[in-house]
């Protein structure tokens, strides 16, 4: 067996696997057994988890040469592609670090820095700010 098609099944094999671990009730409702007692992840961690495999899955799937699979195994691995491919992007759509990024932005840092820097900058290269920083905040100069 060529080793695409070996990696590809391989690929395949742990999508099914992971993905039904972190969608029991979805493992359950197509009859698979073994999923009744596990509950949908519902953590940050649990998504930040799947999100990073999926990332690892899709890279993977990437390095498999579609020249190297039959006419049905290359329909399966644009399925399992879409698939990975559409469950990564809801996963961001929900992640509130990837709706917000600004959030994560160190704004107040950002602006001291910036305003200390002209300020030494202003006295070195006689460039004067048009704002002062003083213990009350920042005001026009």
């Amino acid at each position: 067996m060529p080793d695409d098609i070996r990696e590809f099944r391989a690929l395949s094999r742990e999508f099914y696997q992971v993905w039904l671990r972190f969608h029991p009730v979805a493992a359950v409702d197509a009859g698979e057994s073994g999923y009744e007692t596990l509950l949908p992840a519902i953590h940050d961690d649990e998504f930040g988890a799947l999100a990073s495999w999926l990332e690892s899955l899709l890279t993977g799937l990437e390095g498999i040469a579609p020249a190297g699979l039959n006419e049905d195994l290359r329909t399966d691995l644009r399925i399992l592609c879409g698939e990975a491919e559409v469950e990564h992007h809801a996963l961001m759509e929900q992640d509130w670090r990837y709706r917000d990024p600004v959030r994560y932005l160190p704004v107040r840092a950002i602006r001291q820095l910036v305003l200390h820097t002209y300020g030494i900058l202003g006295g070195i290269c006689g460039y004067r700010s048009p704002v002062r920083v003083d213990s009350h905040g920042v005001r026009p100069g």
